[in-house]
């Protein structure tokens, strides 16, 4: 997932048992064979791993209360969970990990203040420690790609209304 949208799960690294935040590397072959081996959505029983789409997160901006950062309803953010084999293969394929802990802090202190200053005053000191985030399409086949609605197809479709009050499940 997106720094962002870690900074929102864990409350700015605040919320209980999530008061670290760590940015670990591992290699694209090493996602890609992880990937290919989850199954998109809820459920699906038997399956090593679920891949999950929840709405993005802006690390530029904060929320109405300013708790969070705010919500962007027409991107997603990928959210990974893995058996315990699966994660197993994860921990063997890191290459490095760093603590970013004390970032989220930052963000968190310029979130609350954004409100009375401008936000090249407040967030543009922070951009250069920022994660520099972009869009990733691991080298799978178009199904297995399909299948977990990373490319347009109705698994993508469907993830896309998922919010929107358009799908019913």
């Amino acid at each position: 997932p997106s720094f962002a949208w870690v900074l929102y799960r864990s409350g700015y690294a605040t919320k209980f048992n999530q008061e670290r935040i760590l940015k670990i590397k591992i290699g694209h072959d090493d996602l890609a064979d992880l990937l290919s081996k989850c199954a998109c959505g809820d459920g699906h029983g038997g399956c090593l791993g679920r891949v999950q789409w929840d709405p993005e997160r802006d690390i530029m901006m904060p929320g109405k209360k300013g708790k969070e950062p705010r919500k962007m309803c027409r991107r997603r953010a990928i959210q990974i969970g893995l058996s315990q084999k699966l994660s197993r293969r994860y921990v063997e394929s890191i290459i490095s990990i760093e603590d970013v802990t004390e970032l989220a802090h930052r963000v968190r202190d310029a979130h609350s203040v954004l409100a009375k200053h401008s936000k090249s005053d407040v967030m543009e000191p922070l951009c250069r420690y920022l994660p520099e985030e972009r869009p990733y399409m691991p080298r799978m086949s178009k199904r297995v790609l399909s299948n977990l609605a990373l490319i347009p197809g109705k698994q993508a479709d469907e993830h896309y209304q998922i919010g929107r009050g358009k799908v019913k499940r």
